[in-house]
């Protein structure tokens, strides 16, 4: 990835930093308070067949492209609409798109601040998925760990505005 290095990690660091050392924070006092052997979990399915590849290949694509035309039709208002509604569904093609927007364009700082306002909405999505279709167990846990980082990185979106 040539273009990924275009988004140093120190600009990143300072939005996820935080939610970092919080989301760590609240699995050891999960894990203290919890015996993880009481926890089962199901086998995933095995993610790396053909039509999935493709289908993230397309999801990239289209999100290059859409952060794209938003960062040169709205500009850094754009890039942070769209990356929160891009990282409802897919953090890893954000990511992608932030650092070839980022190095391109020269708005590392912007780019940064999109990831963390993407990363927040998946970290909402995912809340939400949790409590509507978690066990009580589940939701718990989760609620927790994902309430802790998400108020971390709004915390830091807000504070380094």
């Amino acid at each position: 990835l040539s273009g990924a290095s275009a988004l140093p990690s120190v600009a990143v660091l300072p939005f996820m930093f935080v939610p970092f050392v919080a989301g760590l924070a609240a699995a050891v006092l999960t894990l203290r308070r919890n015996d993880p052997m009481t926890i089962k979990a199901q086998t995933p399915k095995n993610p790396l067949r053909l039509k999935t590849a493709l289908q993230m290949a397309l999801a990239f694509q289209a999100v290059l492209y859409l952060m794209g035309w938003m960062r040169a039709t709205f500009g850094s208002s754009g890039m942070l609409a769209s990356a929160a509604l891009v990282g409802l569904t897919d953090v890893d093609a954000l990511i992608y798109s932030m650092a070839k927007l980022g190095g391109h364009s020269g708005a590392v700082f912007v780019a940064a601040q999109s990831l963390a306002a993407g990363v927040l909405s998946n970290t909402l999505f995912k809340l939400t998925l949790a409590l509507v279709v978690g066990r009580v167990v589940c939701r718990r846990v989760v609620a927790f760990g994902l309430i802790t980082m998400g108020a971390a990185t709004l915390a830091a979106l807000i504070i380094l505005r």
